[in-house]
């Protein structure tokens, strides 16, 4: 059985790049119970804002302008994190985003043990429409202003602990009918995108490692440095970042003057496009690959 002490933990991102955190929400939990909990704006480090995130999170460049950068805040995080239970809804992409900024800092990163809440409501709760943390905190009764990284954290606090103590068994289809009913009836909103959306997109550690033994060294991607943006097709993103190793290129999660490749989907980052117009006019020669012209590279 898992531990009802652990700290419970989200971070929203300016943009699509995992290591533009600009808020953290922390929570810490001893035998059940809220013990402390630490938020703040972060400043990222290029301090560049996707608007559709903004949309999402209210947060911009003027009110981070005076927040810390991650790595000033970094003393009064270790300590909710190193040799704890991490809990956060989708762990994977809090786990990334802590991951990417760390490194990105240079900054070591602290022993953990992790725990996913949207995973648990997946195997604990049936019959469920959706697993964002905004439908299971209604369908457990929770609190929660979305987006707001403490909220997030707190309402993810009480769902683990719920889960933990196994209040979800009380959950009745007639309370699952009436929130589903509930959401339907509300006014439309863009939704954020759900774990799914970011497993998608995800692209694991182990692809960002370029592989200077590929067999293929006259490939225009060998030794190149390569960033994905938008939805492709064929294909999830992480698998093309393998292909892309395999033919020894280097995968990068952002744009910069060292770009030479960025492969791009549908509905790619506008913040990586104006970043990319952006260098070009600078005289930096980042070319753009379309998924059609990709697909034909890599086969």
């Amino acid at each position: 059985m898992d531990s009802l002490n652990f700290t419970a933990i989200d971070f929203e991102t300016a943009t699509s790049d995992m290591n533009s955190i600009c808020a953290v929400g922390i929570v810490k939990v001893l035998d059940g119970e809220i013990f402390n909990t630490f938020h703040s704006l972060i400043k990222p480090p290029l301090n560049e804002f996707d608007p559709n995130f903004t949309l999402l999170h209210g947060i911009d460049q003027q009110k981070v302008e005076g927040a810390p950068l991650f790595i000033d805040l970094w003393e009064y995080l270790e300590p909710y994190i190193l040799n704890q239970r991490l809990v956060a809804h989708n762990i994977n992409f809090d786990l990334t985003a802590l991951i990417l900024t760390l490194e990105h800092y240079k900054l070591q990163i602290p022993a953990h043990q992790t725990s996913c809440t949207w995973k648990m409501a997946m195997k604990l709760i049936p019959g469920l429409k959706s697993h964002n943390l905004e439908y299971i905190s209604a369908v457990l009764n929770i609190e929660l202003e979305h987006h707001n990284p403490l909220s997030d954290a707190l309402a993810c606090a009480q769902i683990y602990i719920a889960f933990i103590k196994g209040l979800h068994n009380d959950i009745t289809n007639g309370r699952i009918l009436a929130v589903n009913k509930i959401l339907t009836d509300s006014p439309i909103r863009k939704p954020f995108p759900s774990a799914e959306m970011f497993e998608q997109k995800r692209i694991s550690r182990e692809c960002l490692e370029p592989n200077l033994e590929a067999k293929d060294k006259e490939h225009i991607f060998y030794s190149k440095k390569i960033v994905f943006t938008g939805d492709l097709k064929a294909m999830e993103r992480n698998e093309a970042a393998k292909k892309v190793q395999a033919l020894g290129g280097d995968v990068n999660t952002s744009i910069s003057k060292k770009t030479d490749y960025v492969i791009v989907g549908n509905n790619p980052g506008p913040v990586k496009m104006e970043k990319i117009k952006s260098l070009q006019e600078e005289g930096y020669p980042i070319k753009i690959i379309y998924e059609d012209e990709f697909n034909q590279l890599i086969s």
